[in-house]
Formats: C-alpha cells, structure tokens, sequence
C-alpha cells in the first residue's frame, strides 16, 4: 500500500479499516464499535475538533510520538506476514 493511503473507492477504503479494526481490537470489538456508531446520533467532526481539549501539549505530543511508534510497527509486522511464505500451493 502506497504511503499516501489514497484509495480508489469508498468499499475499498471501507474495507482496509475494518480489517485494521479487526487485526487491532479484535472482531468482537469491531462489531461492537460499529453497533455504537449505528445508534450513537453525534457530530464526528465536533467530537474530533473538541477531542484532545484536555490534553496538554506534551501530552498530545508524546501520544502523537506513541500512536507513530505502533503505527511503524504495524507495517513492519504487516510487511513480514506479507512476505512470509504460505506453505500452500500457488
């Protein structure tokens, strides 16, 4: 996947983030967020404008730092798992 995270449709898009939903916090949760999102009536863009107003600026950047660190490591992980051999026939 390119660094820029751009995609080509929306179902595309769609499905990459429940499949990094999944991978991170497990399908039962993933479900879980989704039934929330469905009945939760709330503005998105207010929530993310509102979200960090509690936080100092060190710490927002020692999560930004933190959330960067596990982003790294995700691909490392993924690029391994993608490189490994399947050991069934191709």
């Amino acid at each position: 996947m390119s660094e820029d995270y751009r995609f080509e449709s929306d179902v595309a898009l769609s499905a990459h983030c429940m499949d990094v939903l999944v991978r991170n916090v497990g399908l039962l949760e993933t479900e879980m967020f989704i039934a929330h999102l469905s009945r939760e009536r709330m503005d998105y863009t207010e929530w993310r404008q509102n979200q960090f107003d509690d936080m100092s600026l060190e710490d927002l950047a020692r999560a930004t730092r933190e959330t960067g660190k596990r982003i790294r490591e995700a691909r490392k992980m993924e690029s391994a798992l993608q490189d490994r051999p399947t050991g069934g026939k191709e």
